[in-house]
């Protein structure tokens, strides 16, 4: 028995080169375009073959979205590319994956602001199900990030089956015969040992193991959504302690509150019952779209598309030929020059990626990274910005926005811009909007700096908790919280200088108490010697007004009060002499 073919998820890394050359697309060969709002299909597949995928790719972004609460809005387009066969798909296909998987018939890929789907319009195991598993892998990344690898395949086997039936009615959870009847023949693999696979093991990469994983993970997937209630409840709390890299014997028994052994014994019941669950949706309303039919694509687009997708593989420096070829076609496509920065910037030649930069803005790239990119090289290029720095980085973010409303990237350059300038309020309102497109621990850092120094100190405190703990980057939350700490001591000199010294002692003293670093302590110190030395010498300036108009009893009283609590040698030694003065004015008085 042979394993259906496998539909991939990769984080594509750069390798050494393992094939020969790529072939670029022959002249006269056909390809066709579909542009939607989410995603832009290339193929060199039939028509139908194409305007069917184009369909599926819309009718499951809406029904998940009614469904679940995954994120089916990417941060960019998906490209997506359709391969007629085998053949063609097979050299780009091994690309992505860094090896040889013969059994890989669709694969999912990019990196944090490029996504690509590639599947095989002639697979045997069906398109349908290629575009829904792939699909599932940009909506997962898209809401969760990274996963385990057994959830990430099997959550998007699971999603594979996705169905529209009626006039109203979707349904997910199908049981997969293929995936049933291969554990039912080879059995299951162990827990720990399925845990354990990531992109490099042999059960991920060989065909017959690999059926091994897929089926498996897909088996305890539907289990923990679908075929125990009370473990489905259990599950966001087993993911989010994986997450946090605990050991899947350790996460099963927080999780669930049993050993792994049981979790196993339950599955292979599982495996075995007659029957599993379903899930069946019905709409409000039911979508129905209208695909135009493909257009013909240009082949500088052609050529980009492939060499981004390459560029984003094993086979990064295969993506320079088609790049030339490409402004072979059209030299003034500003996208491929976008495009060769990226590839630049990889190779750590930066004269040759602001060249390239430069060039694409100039020729009107689409390509919203590039404005990004611009925008930073405008902010860079000195330690301190001019105004007519700042004023065109924030036309050229302004410009990334407008090309692709949700980068968190240009958002949180705009933000810096403002953040420059002194603009706190619209840097703030440029991060949030950045953080909610996407959390990034520089940006949350930035707006706790902008909180803290505006003093909305109950902000920063969320702010932290809500965008940085989560992430796990524990020195990043230290020292985010320092740097809210460093503006209380700031607060603090300035309530001092308006003589609320008193105040300001309180909040260098809870400072200096939750602070975690010997500096932070140092400082907070050294700012309360400050606030005290100035409230001491307040209180000395007062004792001298009151002797001057005659009371000097008073004013000895308040010089008493104040000297034993003066550490300062200099201010010590000049208040006793204050104090001499005023004791013989006293007698004298008398």
């Amino acid at each position: 028995m042979h394993p259906s073919r496998i539909l991939a998820a990769v984080t594509i890394a750069v390798a050494a080169p393992l094939f020969a050359s790529i072939e670029l697309p022959r002249d006269n060969e056909r390809w066709t375009r579909i542009d939607l709002d989410d995603y832009v299909i290339y193929s060199a597949a039939r028509d139908n073959v194409t305007r069917d995928v184009a369909e599926r790719l819309q009718l499951m972004r809406d029904g998940l979205a009614m469904m679940t609460r995954l994120n089916v809005h990417p941060p960019q387009r998906v490209i997506v590319i359709v391969f007629p066969n085998d053949r063609s798909f097979a050299p780009f296909r091994d690309a992505g994956m860094g090896k040889k998987m013969t059994h890989v018939s669709a694969l999912f890929g990019g990196s944090a602001d490029t996504a690509f789907i590639l599947l095989d319009a002639d697979s045997s195991g069906g398109l349908n199900r290629s575009v829904y598993h792939e699909l599932t892998h940009c909506f997962t990344r898209n809401t969760a990030g990274d996963l385990p690898l057994w959830f990430s395949e099997g959550i998007a086997e699971f999603y594979s089956t996705f169905q529209t039936y009626g006039r109203d009615k979707l349904r997910v959870g199908t049981p997969i015969p293929e995936h049933l009847q291969w554990l039912q023949t080879r059995g299951m693999i162990p827990l720990t040992r399925l845990f354990a696979v990531d992109f490099n093991s042999p059960d991920y990469s060989e065909e017959y193991r690999a059926g091994d994983f897929y089926a498996e993970s897909w088996l305890l997937v539907h289990y923990l959504m679908l075929g125990n209630a009370e473990r489905n409840k259990q599950l966001g709390a087993f993911m989010t302690l994986l997450a946090n890299k605990e050991p899947a014997a350790g996460a099963v028994e927080k999780a669930f509150g049993i050993k792994l052994a049981q979790l196993e014994n339950e599955l292979h019941r599982y495996l075995n019952q007659p029957t599993m669950n379903v899930v069946q949706y019905t709409s409000s309303e039911k979508h129905t779209y209208a695909i135009g039919d493909p257009v013909p694509a240009t082949r500088d687009a052609i050529l980009l598309a492939l060499g981004e997708f390459l560029a984003h593989s094993a086979a990064m420096q295969e993506a320079r030929s088609f790049y030339d070829a490409a402004l072979k076609a059209n030299p003034n496509n500003g996208d491929v020059f976008a495009a060769l920065a990226e590839l630049a910037d990889h190779d750590g030649d930066t004269n040759e990626r602001d060249t390239a930069i430069a060039k694409a803005v100039t020729l009107g790239t689409t390509d919203a990274k590039a404005y990004v990119a611009f925008g930073h090289s405008l902010l860079d290029h000195t330690d301190r910005p001019t105004r007519a720095d700042l004023d065109k980085a924030r036309a050229t973010f302004e410009k990334a926005i407008a090309l692709n409303p949700r980068s968190q990237y240009a958002y949180a350059g705009l933000g810096a811009t403002y953040f420059e300038s002194g603009e706190d309020e619209k840097a703030i309102t440029a991060y949030i909007h950045s953080l909610a497109l996407e959390p990034r621990d520089d940006v949350a850092f930035n707006l706790v700096a902008l909180y803290a120094r505006n003093g909305k100190r109950e902000l920063a405190e969320n702010a932290i908790e809500h965008y940085i703990t989560p992430r796990g980057n524990a020195d990043l939350a230290n020292q985010a919280r320092a740097t809210l700490l460093t503006a209380d001591l700031n607060r603090a000199i300035d309530l001092a200088h308006d003589g609320k010294a008193d105040d300001a002692l309180a909040i260098v003293h809870a400072a200096r108490d939750a602070a975690k670093n010997d500096t932070l302590r140092a400082r907070a110190t050294e700012v309360e010697a400050q606030i005290t030395r100035s409230k001491q010498i307040d209180e000395i300036n007062r004792a001298i007004d009151m002797a001057n108009k005659g009371h000097v009893k008073d004013a000895l009283a308040v010089v008493d009060a104040v000297l034993p609590s003066i550490a300062d040698a200099d201010l010590q030694s000049k208040t006793k002499s204050l104090r001499a003065q005023l004791a013989n004015a006293a007698v004298k008085k008398k």
